[in-house]
């Protein structure tokens, strides 16, 4: 069994990111899927950047 929690928000000036879902229970095996978010509000936004860490003895990153 696998507990996953993520802060939900993090911020750069007036804009945030946020992941969903923000946590989660999963059992060793199972394949779930986490969308990235961006909120600027009104602003406009060209480009976003984001660094995810994670410890990889405990997950496997799998791209589509």
């Amino acid at each position: 069994l696998l507990v996953v929690n993520v802060p939900t928000g993090y911020a750069a000036g007036s804009a945030s990111l946020s992941l969903s879902p923000s946590g989660g229970n999963y059992k060793v095996g199972n394949t779930f899927s986490v969308t990235i978010y961006e909120n600027s509000g009104s602003d406009p936004v060209n480009v976003v950047e984001a660094i995810l860490s994670y410890d990889q003895s405990k997950l496997q990153q799998r791209w589509r």
